[in-house]
């Protein structure tokens, strides 16, 4: 018996942040026909994708968006302190020219609400159904997707563009995809009741001889807290695993955090997700595009995620709306090209930034350098924090903040600090391979460049 036929304009696959933020802007100006295929339109517990930065509000603005972000009881994060060693800095984020701040939310609810944005569209249908592959007109070419329904029975959506976007764990990413994703760790996910911030309104990171860890609000009256787990195998959830938490992190907490840290260790369910690096190589193929986590993935300790998300969806919305007014069809693909050249420096520095710090977070030289460099205040701190938030995206700014700390580490030296010269290797060798992909010899020039000053050793 032959598979049921659903014929659409657009075919997205995946109903998540990503999915339903295209659709949604995508059903308003435009008049195509999108189906959206999802396994699972119920809301979700998830310990990431709670953090919403500032660059990453304003990009969900400008799409038209925001009252994504109504009646979830969101709570503003105007900043973020940082501790290492009993000491802490404070830095709130530069908003200017009328930028919000960043929202932290229960990741599920926050799904809930983008959802509940198609409702209005009687362009964008809905679908469960669990996609098992693509379909192909030829091998470069892609023309929809297949699906099984709840009760078993196989489905097929043929489209002019299909758009993957089904996150962290995407089936159809092996196919779209030149690299493969690594798992650098594990987040152990708490909720933390009742506890007030040390600093209210801030994100918390906490740099300590062991791993780092963060602490934010996401409700009234709830924080969430994530903890870097390292290791490529999942740890066990048993009672040693949750004795040594409490070693590891209670003697860093602040008084206030104590209490409710304690109690959700003992008694809470927690979560693990594992950290992912996945550097965006398309293999590119005709009437597809992959988005999102899917296609990109960094360290979530910067929380730099739904910024990247948001600058996709905004990206390849606008080059298919320029495309369609211009006359063109969907299945010509310059759009596509024009999309994935533009990732490229839109959202390479958020890329960088996080799994760069967090090698630095695990050099306790170079942790100790990045904390005293902020807490020098001004441009030492306002620079590195606006490239945090997503509100500055200009990669010669990261590179400037950053050889500022590896210079900083050679003129601060600690008592059992290396050389210079290895100083300044082991800042190399972070922020080398992440930049070198990319457009390997304008970067490679630049390092070359900021490197002169503190290469050698006096």
């Amino acid at each position: 018996m032959a598979n049921q036929l659903i014929k659409t304009d657009i075919c997205i696959v995946g109903g998540g942040i990503t999915g339903c933020a295209l659709a949604a802007y995508l059903g308003q100006t435009t008049k195509k026909t999108i189906t959206v295929i999802e396994k699972d339109w119920q809301e979700a517990d998830r310990i990431v994708g709670e953090l919403l930065q500032p660059g990453g509000v304003h990009l969900l603005e400008k799409l038209g968006l925001g009252k994504a972000l109504d009646n979830l009881d969101a709570q503003p994060v105007t900043g973020y302190s940082i501790y290492n060693q009993g000491k802490a800095i404070h830095i709130d984020y530069p908003l200017s020219k009328g930028l919000k701040p960043g929202y932290g939310f229960r990741n599920g609810r926050f799904v809930q609400n983008m959802r509940a944005l198609l409702e209005p569209y009687s362009n964008v249908q809905r679908i469960e159904g669990n996609v098992t592959g693509l379909i192909y007109a030829n091998p470069d070419q892609i023309e929809g997707a297949i699906f099984s329904n709840p009760d078993g029975s196989s489905m097929e959506v043929r489209a002019e563009l299909t758009i993957v976007s089904d996150g962290i764990f995407s089936k159809l990413r092996p196919e779209l995809s030149l690299t493969q994703q690594k798992i650098t760790g594990f987040f152990a996910g708490l909720i933390l009741e009742q506890c007030e911030l040390p600093q209210p309104g801030h994100g918390h990171v906490f740099i300590t001889d062991s791993t780092p860890f963060v602490v934010y609000p996401v409700a009234t009256g709830q924080s969430r807290m994530l903890i870097d787990i390292p290791g490529d195998t999942p740890p066990k959830i048993n009672d040693e695993f949750r004795n040594q938490l409490k070693k590891q992190i209670f003697p860093y907490l602040p008084e206030s955090l104590k209490p409710s840290f304690i109690k959700a260790v003992e008694t809470d369910k927690i979560k693990l997700m594992p950290n992912h690096k996945l550097h965006p190589s398309p293999a590119k193929k005709r009437g597809v595009v992959i988005i999102g986590d899917a296609f990109n993935m960094r360290h979530p300790l910067t929380g730099g995620g739904m910024t990247v998300a948001f600058t996709d969806v905004y990206h390849l919305a606008r080059n298919i709306e320029q495309h369609l007014k211009n006359g063109y069809a969907l299945t010509s693909d310059q759009y596509i090209n024009d999309f994935y050249n533009q990732k490229s420096d839109e959202t390479g520095v958020i890329n960088i930034l996080a799994d760069a710090l967090y090698k630095v977070v695990q050099n306790p030289i170079l942790a100790d350098a990045c904390f005293n460099y902020m807490k020098q205040g001004g441009e030492y701190a306002s620079g590195p924090i606006s490239l945090l938030s997503g509100i500055v995206h200009d990669k010669r700014v990261l590179m400037k903040h950053f050889s500022g700390v590896a210079k900083y580490a050679m003129a601060h030296p600690r008592s059992d600090s290396i050389s210079k010269t290895e100083i300044a290797k082991e800042s190399l060798q972070i922020i080398r391979p992440l930049y070198l992909p990319e457009k390997p010899l304008w970067h490679h020039n630049l390092l070359l460049q900021l490197s002169k000053p503190f290469i050698k050793d006096k």
